[in-house]
């Protein structure tokens, strides 16, 4: 599941992913676009909304402070 994440002019891909034996747990990552750097959370969730709030948390730093994100 890839959530792309849109900042003029970089582009940030963000993709979710289950892990653990059943599968309950989450994970993300993210790719600029633009410059290649990939970042990885680095630990799991105990559910989808906290990985998405754990990525934005953890993105804002990178984005530029003139533009906001939209979905792409």
């Amino acid at each position: 599941m890839a959530a792309p994440l849109q900042w003029s002019p970089c582009m940030m891909r963000v993709e979710y992913r289950p892990v653990g034996r059943d599968q309950r747990e989450w994970t993300w990552k993210a790719r600029d676009e633009s410059t290649r750097l990939i970042q990885i959370s680095g630990q799991r969730f105990p559910s989808l909304d906290a990985a998405v709030r754990d990525a934005r948390s953890q993105l804002e730093e990178l984005r530029p402070d003139d533009h906001e994100p939209t979905i792409a």
